[in-house]
């Protein structure tokens, strides 16, 4: 569990970094967008896998879509 929420971690910290330069340049809208899908399609995954290392991806990419940008 500690593993998986060092994975929820650092997503959240990678997108908030970059977020906000990719709603700069796409667009605020379209990253809010991209996230909910994002955010979404990995909370379905997580429900479905039972192996640790495609638990830990999908912890990843499910706090990438629930990071809000630091915009510039």
């Amino acid at each position: 569990m500690g593993l998986l929420s060092g994975g929820i971690l650092l997503g959240y910290l990678f997108f908030s970094l970059i977020g906000g330069v990719l709603a700069t340049r796409f667009g605020s809208k379209r990253i809010v967008v991209a996230s909910l899908l994002c955010s979404s399609i990995s909370m379905f995954s997580m429900s479905r896998f039972s192996d640790f290392f495609p638990l830990l991806a999908a912890t990843f990419a499910m706090a990438q879509g629930q990071a809000e940008p630091i915009f510039p």
